[in-house]
C-alpha cells in the first residue's frame, strides 16, 4: 500500500492576515486528502472483513 499525501499546513503569516481567501487551496487540498485516505483504509477494511468471514466459515466452532 502506497503512503497517502501529507496534509499540508496553513502558514502563520495566513493565518495573521486572517484572509480565508489565502487559506482555501490548502484547506481543499487537505480535505481531498483526508477523504482519499478514508476511501482507501474503508476499502482495506472491507477486504479484512471478508477474510475474517471466510475464516469463520472455513473453520467453524466444535
Amino acid at each position: 500500500m502506497t503512503r497517502p499525501p501529507e496534509l499540508e499546513l496553513i502558514s502563520k503569516s495566513v493565518i495573521a492576515e486572517n484572509n480565508i481567501k489565502l487559506a482555501l487551496p490548502v484547506i481543499i487540498q487537505n480535505y481531498k486528502t483526508y477523504f482519499a485516505t478514508k476511501e482507501k483504509l474503508t476499502g482495506l477494511q472491507n477486504i479484512i472483513t471478508t477474510y475474517n468471514q471466510e475464516i469463520k466459515n472455513d473453520y467453524p466452532k466444535n
